[in-house]
């Protein structure tokens, strides 16, 4: 065979020799491909473990099925715990003491994803999730224990939600929902009260100094927020950025907001994401980058309490002060042939 090549006129040797190298290319890419998705399904299913003395961290619940992907969570007064599919739109109630784990009817029907969701005082859900398919859109949901609803709202413009990302509640019964696309936030005063474009992340000011005169580090780029929460110590929402790794405040009355906190680890970026606050004030979040959940210790630095998450997205408090923390897993989503660690499930920080 090589003789019949060297017969040939240069110019189909040349493409034939320039296929080979091609060739070969692609097949030692695709080798070291197969094996690097190989390495990382056969890894050990990492697990949650606490980082300081004073938390100890379990195991609350595993979700049903190989395709939970829960990228939220919260819990009700009751202290009933929610969450929901990102992959099929499935809702799911576990009493507070993880025995039962029970699908809300009609959700996996209705919804095809599911983002955010916030349990309102009456044990009714209100849900942000995409419906309709390829040409359908994002919308908050309402949503009862037993499985009925109905549509909350959405913004009232042309372009509608794009990247909705968390939704939060306040004491009057107003609700919040973060757009990281549109870096808005837009607010329902009340059950069937038109929206309003409560706060834009892009065009109002906002001190961006760093910090109580910490150090000065570099400027802000285009905001990305993902996660929000009441603040009932300051009565003001607090909001995340995991591309500034910053969180900042905004007083409900929206007043100057300011930034509360702004990492200054350029070597390991949290990538917050999550967020609640205690009734003390402090500020815990989850740095989905890092795999970790963190206390806010100080305007530049965080304390990390528990590390070993796979993709921890959100968190809440239950009545009697622990942590649930929702492994989101999202890795399995976005990258093709990596599977997630089953099964997935929640987490429970207590701390002593």
């Amino acid at each position: 065979m090589i003789n019949r090549l060297q017969r040939l006129p240069q110019g189909p040797r040349i493409v034939i020799f320039s296929f080979m190298v091609i060739g070969g290319v692609l097949l030692l890419g695709g080798l070291t491909l197969a094996l690097l998705v190989l390495t990382l399904n056969s890894s050990p299913r990492q697990t949650a473990r606490a980082l300081v003395e004073t938390v100890t961290i379990a195991q609350f619940a595993a979700l049903p099925g190989d395709d939970a992907f829960p990228s939220t969570v919260d819990v009700g007064p009751d202290g009933a715990v929610y969450t929901a599919s990102y992959s099929t739109g499935a809702l799911w109630s576990l009493s507070p003491d993880a025995r039962t784990i029970t699908e809300i009817p009609n959700t996996r029907d209705t919804f095809d994803s599911v983002s955010a969701l916030a349990v309102r005082p009456d044990n009714t859900l209100l849900v942000v999730a995409y419906t309709g398919g390829e040409a359908g859109a994002w919308a908050v949901h309402s949503v009862t224990p037993g499985g009925q609803i109905a549509l909350f709202g959405a913004p009232n413009d042309a372009q509608g939600f794009v990247s909705p990302f968390d939704i939060a509640l306040d004491p009057d019964g107003a609700a919040y929902v973060v757009d990281r696309a549109r870096a808005e936030i837009w607010r329902w005063p009340s059950p069937g009260a038109a929206p309003e474009l409560w706060w834009s992340l892009l065009t109002t000011p906002i001190d961006s100094a760093s910090p109580e005169g910490g150090p000065t580090p570099a400027p802000l780029g285009r905001p990305a927020p993902t996660g929000i929460a009441y603040d009932p110590s300051t009565d003001a929402l607090v909001v995340t950025d995991p591309d500034s790794n910053t969180i900042v405040r905004i007083p409900r009355d929206r007043s100057a907001a300011q930034i509360v906190f702004r990492s200054l680890d350029t070597r390991f970026p949290p990538g917050l994401d999550g967020i609640v606050v205690a009734p003390d004030g402090t500020l815990y979040v989850t740095a989905l980058d890092q795999k970790g959940l963190a206390r806010v210790s100080s305007p530049t630095e965080l304390t990390y309490i528990s590390g070993g998450f796979r993709g921890p997205s959100d968190l809440a408090f239950t009545p009697d002060g622990r942590l649930i923390v929702a492994n989101f897993d999202s890795a399995a989503l976005v990258q093709p042939g990596i599977r997630p660690q089953l099964p997935f499930a929640l987490d429970i920080l207590t701390f002593q």
